[in-house]
């Protein structure tokens, strides 16, 4: 978002006469639409308000993914025995 960010405060600063809501309104529909959908239910104020929660949903969205693989990663360590020099043994497999 850190880049998105930064060149979405270079663009709109080279325009004049842009209200801060439709500024707002712009700054949203351009970010992912998992992270919009959420920042939206908040229903920010001002591009201060959104850059903060968009943080916040990034933040949020790496530990849920971020938990999400560790646990997908010990169901299939325990369902599905790798051989380090081979592979994926097919050996216990239980479904």
């Amino acid at each position: 978002m850190k880049g998105y960010k930064t060149h979405f405060e270079l663009l709109s600063n080279e325009v004049r006469g842009l209200s801060d809501a439709y500024c707002l309104s712009c700054f949203l529909k351009g970010l992912k639409e998992e992270i919009m959908l959420g920042v939206r239910i908040f229903n920010p104020s001002d591009l201060v308000a959104a850059y903060s929660l968009v943080k916040m949903w990034e933040e949020n969205l790496k530990m849920v993914h971020g938990s999400c693989r560790l646990n997908v990663m010990a169901i299939i360590g325990k369902n599905f025995p790798i051989n380090q020099s081979k592979g994926f043994t097919g050996k216990n497999l239980s479904i």
